[in-house]
């Protein structure tokens, strides 16, 4: 859960560097600008049409998708951008309903083998529509429930549902979605990973969302271990730790993950707490990035 609202912090301060960045005076996108932004994103199309909303800064256009003949919509509009009360410009942004669109489409598909698989291995599904699903269809494809106490078949059947999905994702649009299972307690026992096509722990999670930073700050990094240590023993106290929403203040006596990894000939680590750095928050390292 921390990397993931960690991650939501870097998305809103990405999207408020990308708004200023985009001032503008202008008008929503022409047709032919979101027809391409619909192929690059989404995949073949046809065009289906356009829609007014209210006013010309706000067009919303139709779309059918050329695989499987759903329709969904591509909206650009335009909108002030305000810091403090004052008006910096304009900037053009676009979204879409395709996500739920596509998601909708394949559920559809895939729903009678989900039903036989829930009476085959005693478990109960939530889609990604579903309002009490704990995470929707942008992150998980599907949750499986087990109400008894034998969860033996968690990576078993979440496999068996990630394949339902894949089989349709033919342009692999859902890499970073994930199949979660939890336990009668609604404890989180581990996801199967539609990226890694594998069955992971929270504890596999953690590690590989980790290796993967270190390969984003250097492609040619290699990853060589990990190690436990306490809070005490990192040169860290608790008030140089940024908690996030959710998460229990960190104590001396904390553990905190070091991930080891080499990089141009030296050794560094990587730890799994987020400390301040000037303006940024970010995870605990002594690699210059």
């Amino acid at each position: 859960m921390k990397r993931r609202l960690f991650e939501k912090y870097l998305w809103g301060t990405a999207l408020t560097f990308a708004a200023l960045a985009g001032l503008c005076a202008c008008g929503p996108a022409s047709g032919g600008e979101v027809e391409k932004y619909a192929e690059q994103n989404y995949g073949a199309n046809e065009y289906n049409g356009i829609v007014e909303l209210g006013s010309k800064n706000a067009l919303q256009h139709y779309f059918k998708d050329k695989e499987y003949g759903f329709e969904y919509y591509v909206t650009s509009s335009v909108n002030d951008v305000v810091i403090d009360g004052s008006k910096f410009g304009e900037t053009e942004s676009k979204a879409s309903n395709f996500n739920e669109a596509y998601y909708t489409y394949i559920l559809g598909q895939v729903q009678g083998e989900l039903d036989t698989l829930a009476s085959q291995y005693g478990v109960t599904f939530l889609s990604g529509l579903s309002t009490d699903a704990q995470l929707n269809y942008n992150y998980h494809l599907a949750e499986i429930y087990y109400s008894g106490d034998d969860t033996t078949t968690a990576s078993e059947v979440s496999e068996k549902v990630n394949k339902l999905f894949s089989q349709y994702d033919t342009r692999t649009y859902w890499e970073e979605k994930e199949i979660a299972v939890y336990d009668k307690f609604n404890e989180w026992l581990g996801s199967y990973s539609y990226k890694y096509d594998k069955w992971m722990t929270p504890s596999d999670m953690d590690d590989t969302h980790f290796i993967e930073i270190i390969a984003m700050w250097n492609s040619k990094a290699t990853y060589l271990r990990k190690e436990e240590k306490l809070l005490k023993d990192t040169g860290l106290s608790a008030e140089d730790i940024q908690t996030t929403a959710g998460s229990e203040p960190l104590t001396d006596s904390s553990p905190v993950t070091y991930y080891y990894f080499e990089a141009d000939g030296q050794e560094y680590f990587l730890a799994d707490v987020l400390v301040s750095s000037g303006p940024r928050i970010d995870w605990y390292t002594n690699y210059e990035k």
